[in-house]
């Protein structure tokens, strides 16, 4: 048994998901900016983990 502090939606939180998330109360917020090297070569993991932020951004600002 344990805790963690996280962003929203950063961690799977469904039905069949050992963890919850309980927000914050007042609520805090926080800017984050993620920033790379051009023309460099990614890992596949960082490849994938950007191209999933960057459709998640999509998504978001299409709501």
């Amino acid at each position: 048994m344990g805790c963690a502090f996280t962003l929203d939606k950063l961690v799977y939180t469904g039905v069949d998901s050992p963890f919850t998330f309980i927000p914050l109360y007042p609520v805090l917020e926080s800017e984050l900016i993620l920033v790379w090297k051009k023309n460099h070569t990614l890992s596949k993991a960082a490849d994938m983990f950007l191209d999933n932020i960057k459709k998640d951004k999509i998504n978001f600002l299409d709501n």
